[in-house]
């Protein structure tokens, strides 16, 4: 079983309860301005099985650790519906209210567009806790089943959690996207699909180039305020300045042994770039 994360602008929905989603707002209209934001999904070479992006697929070539590491992009297109694997029957939320921008503290006012969102991208999943982090100091969100499952050793045994479940933790998992259309949101027939190791880190991003050179050029309010009405039903997307924040210690997410996370963690356009996530 992998261990998923979102990072960057997206709202997440239904904290707790059967209606939980992901909506990552649409970013491709000029009110956003520079530097451009996309959607993709983000693994280690390394931790891949298969992939039918085709030629879709980014490459990129990165030092951790003095390592030379190759992470796979694949880029979301405009209406991606992604599937994560269920990761069990918990559908717990740690920390989500109090270590993200919460939109409710902020304006009582608002409300999600569940109907008719204009997202480039949502995201779908069954059990699993989400919980959130901060990883060199920006938000992140991890989802997996795997969260609260004492350690594997030698000793352990699958009576110990429940059955044969932890078996799974060794099991490949596999995401799917299915593309439907921006009008009727039915679906065009074009599917993507990506199968990863178990125990492989996964990240949904909408963020910026993450694999740019150069200074980290700040993004205007006004910029941010567009992003989010796109999803937004009711409610006024400009008071995210006085979002509520809760004072969460620095780099909970530790120890971080997957490479690309330790990318991101010592990246400065993720760092100090766009997001983080906001919810309920």
């Amino acid at each position: 079983m992998a261990t998923f994360y979102l990072a960057g602008f997206m709202y997440i929905n239904g904290c707790g309860t059967e209606n939980r989603r992901v909506l990552i707002p649409d970013s491709d209209s000029a009110e956003i301005g520079d530097p451009p934001i996309h959607a993709a999904i983000y693994v280690d070479k390394d931790q891949c099985v298969s992939e039918t992006w085709g030629a879709a697929k980014l490459e990129h070539d990165v030092t951790v650790d003095g390592q030379n590491v190759t992470v796979f992009e694949f880029p979301l297109k405009k209406r991606s519906l992604v599937s994560l694997p269920d990761a069990g029957t918990d559908k717990a939320c740690n920390n989500l209210k109090d270590g993200l921008p919460s939109a409710q503290k902020a304006d009582p006012n608002f409300v999600p567009n569940l109907t008719t969102p204009d997202t480039v991208a949502e995201v779908t999943f069954g059990g699993g806790t989400l919980e959130s982090f901060r990883l060199g100091g920006k938000e992140i969100v991890r989802c997996g089943r795997d969260l609260d499952l004492p350690p594997r050793g030698p000793s352990s045994s699958s009576s110990s959690v429940g059955g044969d479940k932890d078996d799974d933790l060794d099991a490949d998992s596999t995401v799917t996207v299915t593309i439907v259309d921006s009008k009727s949101r039915e679906p065009t027939g074009e599917k993507f699909s990506l199968t990863v190791k178990g125990g492989a880190h996964v990240i949904i991003g909408h963020t910026r180039d993450l694999f740019q050179v150069g200074p980290v050029v700040p993004r205007p309010a006004s910029a941010v305020t567009a992003l989010y009405e796109k999803v937004t039903a009711a409610g006024d997307p400009s008071t995210f300045a006085s979002w509520h924040f809760a004072e969460v210690p620095p780099d909970q997410l530790a120890p971080v042994a997957d490479k690309v996370l330790k990318y991101l963690k010592k990246n400065p356009h993720f760092t100090d770039g766009d997001g983080p996530p906001w919810c309920c």
